[in-house]
């Protein structure tokens, strides 16, 4: 860069707006405006690396740490629920029909709260990952393991749900719980 660029540039003169002009009644003075100039790159706030949410401590992150410690209470409720009660491999396909049966709202129940507990661990994680990005800088990765294993958790429990859901629809297994 020559020494000359580095030189701070003479304020452009003022502009007259034509629409302006034209509005303005009779005889009043012209208004003169003067465009607006970006801030140099360089005089860009400094970032706090805490991200949209603030920090850890700051309102956004209460709350994040809530909808954390909500997943977490919420999340271990839930799954208890939809384990089937005293079943055992070598029990017959007609006792395990009667046992899913006879636990089918408990295990309803389980769905429902699993699902209610999934909704706040991914608010957490959204929020967690942009602090530990914002945090890391660039070429951290330590934001997307975190990221990568919050959806796979996700991922995993949805498949755990889908089965629960689909041995909770029979009412009846019939005389063929095969």
């Amino acid at each position: 860069m020559s020494p000359s660029s580095k030189r701070p540039r003479p304020d452009p003169p003022p502009r007259r707006d034509a629409a302006a002009a034209a509005a303005r009644p009779a005889g009043a003075e012209p208004e003169v405006t003067r465009p607006t100039t970006p801030p140099p790159a360089d005089a860009a706030a400094p970032s706090t690396g805490y991200g949209p949410l603030g920090p850890p401590t700051g309102p956004g992150g209460r709350l994040a740490a809530f909808f954390g410690l909500a997943y977490a209470l919420i999340g271990v409720v839930g799954p208890s629920l939809l384990s089937v009660g005293s079943v055992r491999p070598t029990d017959s396909a007609a006792e395990i029909a009667r046992e899913l049966t006879d636990q089918r709202g408990r295990m309803s129940a389980g769905i429902l709260i699993t699902l209610f507990s999934l909704f706040f661990f991914i608010v957490f994680l959204s929020w967690l990952y942009r602090w530990l990005r914002d945090a890391e800088g660039e070429g951290g990765w330590l934001a997307h393991v975190a990221l990568i294993g919050g959806i796979l958790l996700v991922a995993m429990l949805s498949v755990v749900i889908l089965l629960s859901i689909a041995v909770t629809v029979l009412e009846d297994y019939g005389p063929d719980p095969v």
